[in-house]
């Protein structure tokens, strides 16, 4: 079931964040845990997983977890729209599943990128593994420079940012 809010209630939400954080003297860049959350949410969406962007408006929500969230809901005011760079990782996510089933696609641990498997050179789909790898790994690298964009993120956030969407890709990219 999706949830869908109309544009009333969708302002009234980041309304309500922005008073409840102008209570608490909002901060201007995101917090590492809510960088954390953005880490998941991203991930388990592109990897077919159903979530919404209301999942990100929080109460003690900073100003960068709140643009995250605007890009997270996407430009219709009017319906929740994924955003289009995790909607490509989403449609690609089939695919790269069955290449990772068969063993042609792997994960990189150290990145949590993906990277072609030893031996893939002699297998007919390597081509098409090759292009959809690419493809994945730039999406991901361009998700994550926008999401720390946004929110705006110190090294320390971005530090942390990284090992989270890391762990959540190796975890995600295994299933």
């Amino acid at each position: 079931m999706r949830l869908r809010l109309s544009a009333l209630a969708w302002c009234a939400c980041i309304a309500l964040v922005i008073v409840l954080g102008a209570c608490g003297g909002q901060r201007r860049d995101v917090a590492a845990r809510e960088l954390e959350q953005v880490a998941w949410w991203v991930e388990d969406l592109a990897h077919g997983k159903p979530r919404t962007a209301t999942e990100l408006v929080v109460a003690d929500a900073s100003g960068g977890m709140l643009r995250i969230a605007r890009w997270a809901h996407g430009r219709d005011d009017q319906r929740e729209e994924i955003p289009r760079a995790v909607a490509r990782r989403r449609d690609r996510w089939p695919p790269l599943r069955a290449l990772i089933a068969e063993g042609l696609v792997v994960s990189d641990t150290a990145s949590g990128g993906l990277v072609l498997a030893p031996g893939t050179e002699r297998h007919g789909q390597r081509a098409i593994a090759e292009s959809l790898v690419a493809a994945e790994n730039g999406e991901r690298e361009s998700i994550d420079l926008l999401v720390l964009s946004l929110g705006d993120a110190d090294d320390g956030a971005t530090v942390r940012y990284r090992a989270a969407v890391r762990a959540a890709r190796l975890e995600l990219d295994g299933r």
